[in-house]
C-alpha cells in the first residue's frame, strides 16, 4: 500500500460472516489485500482495520490503484453504522484524522487533496471548496459516472475483453472452446446464448447454454460472470426442473423472489451430486455464498455447504447460492420476502 493512499466512501454493506464492504473511490495511491488502514467516521472517530478483499467491476483483485474507478474494500473491524458517505480510508502509518467535532466551522485543508481548502461546518465536510481564493462546489464524494447499459454496451464490453485476451495470449486462448467461430464473433455468440436461455423450455437446454457461456466467460477472464452461470447450472442439477420463458421469470418462479437482473436459483433438499460438486468447491474458494431463510431461527442466514444455518438447522427455505458481489441484493430480497423478521 502506498503512503498517500486515500479512499472516499460512497456506500457500505455487511456480508454476514465475512465483514463489511466499503464501496467508493480510490482517489490517491493504492491498496492491497492484507493492508492495515484507518477508517475515519463522520465525527472524526477512527477505526484501525485490515483489508481482506479488493474488488472492482465485480472482479476480485489483489491490489487496486487510483484511477481504477469505483472500488470495493472488504474489511474487518468496522460496521456499516460506523461510517457514512464521505468517510475516508487512509494508510494506517500516515492517517491524519479529519477535523473532529470539537473544531469549529472553518476552511481547512481538503482531505481529498483535490483542492487547497474545503469547508468544515463543525460536524461534517461540505462540498464548498476553494483554490487560490476562488470558491467552487465539489461534493466530497463525486457523483458516480453513468455507465452505459443495454445490449450494445454489453457487446462493446465483450469485444474489449476479446481484444485484451487476443493481445495477451493470441487466438489459442479460445481454441479449447471449440466454438467453430472466429474470436471476433465470440461477443455476438455470448449475446445469442443469453437470448437462447430466455427462450429455453427444457432444463437440458438451459444446462447446455449455461455450460458453454460459463466456459466463454472463463476464457475472457470474467470470473464473476462465469461463476454466476456455474451456480445456475448447479441449481438445476440439484433438483429443479422446468423453465419459464425468461431467465428472470424462471429465477423468480423457483426462488419465489424478484431480483431484477440478478440470476439466482433456489435449492431444495433433494441435492444431486453433480450440482453439489460444482457448488461446494466455489463456496470453499470464497467465490460463492449460500443464503436462505431458516424457519427455526426466524431469520435470514448464511448457510454452510450442507445448506444448514449457523446453528445446524436444516430445512432452510428460499435458498440461493450467489457470487459475493450479489450477496447484499439477495440478502435484502430475502428479508423483504419475510416481513415477519
Amino acid at each position: 500500500m502506498s503512503e498517500d493512499m486515500l479512499f472516499i466512501l460512497r456506500d457500505a454493506f455487511t456480508i454476514a460472516g465475512r465483514g463489511t464492504v466499503l464501496s467508493g473511490d480510490l482517489v490517491a495511491g493504492s491498496v492491497a489485500i492484507g493492508d492495515e488502514v484507518v477508517v475515519t467516521g463522520p465525527g472524526g472517530e477512527t477505526h484501525a482495520v485490515r483489508v481482506t478483499g479488493v474488488e472492482r467491476d465485480r472482479k476480485l483483485l489483489d491490489r487496486a490503484s487510483a484511477g481504477a474507478g469505483q472500488v470495493g474494500l472488504l474489511v474487518e473491524g468496522v460496521t456499516r453504522s460506523d461510517v457514512t458517505p464521505g468517510s475516508s480510508v487512509r494508510a494506517a502509518a500516515t492517517v491524519v484524522a479529519p477535523a473532529p467535532t470539537a473544531v469549529p466551522a472553518a476552511w481547512l485543508a481538503d482531505p481529498t487533496g483535490r483542492h487547497q481548502l474545503r469547508y468544515w461546518d463543525g460536524t461534517v465536510w461540505t462540498g464548498h471548496v476553494a483554490d487560490a481564493g476562488v470558491a467552487a462546489e465539489d461534493p466530497l464524494v463525486p457523483a458516480a459516472p453513468t455507465e452505459p447499459s443495454g445490449p450494445a454496451a454489453e457487446l462493446e464490453r465483450l469485444h474489449a475483453r476479446v481484444t485484451e485476451v487476443l493481445t495477451a495470449a493470441g487466438s489459442g486462448a479460445f481454441a479449447h472452446l471449440k466454438l467453430g467461430i472466429e474470436p471476433a464473433q465470440i461477443p455476438e455468440r455470448v449475446i445469442s446464448l443469453g437470448s437462447e436461455l430466455e427462450r429455453a423450455t427444457r432444463p437440458g437446454k438451459a444446462l447446455d447454454i449455461l455450460h458453454e457461456r460459463a466456459a466463454i466467460f472463463q476464457a475472457l477472464g470474467m470470473q464473476t460472470e462465469a461463476d454466476r452461470d456455474r451456480l445456475a447450472w448447479a441449481a438445476i442439477k440439484e433438483g429443479h426442473s422446468g423453465l419459464s420463458r425468461t431467465s428472470r421469470e424462471w429465477a423468480a418462479g423457483i426462488f419465489g423472489l424478484a431480483h431484477g437482473s440478478t440470476f439466482v436459483a433456489a435449492y431444495d433438499l433433494s441435492v444431486k451430486d453433480e450440482g453439489k460438486k460444482v457448488r461446494v468447491p466455489l463456496m470453499r474458494a470464497g467465490r460463492a455464498v449460500a443464503l436462505g431463510y431458516c424457519p427455526k431461527c426466524g431469520s435470514v442466514q448464511r448457510l454452510d455447504e450442507r445448506l444448514k444455518c449457523s446453528r445446524g438447522h436444516g430445512g432452510a427455505q428460499d435458498i440461493a447460492c450467489v457470487v459475493p458481489a450479489d450477496v447484499d441484493e439477495v440478502w435484502a430480497a430475502l428479508q423483504a420476502a419475510h416481513p415477519d423478521l
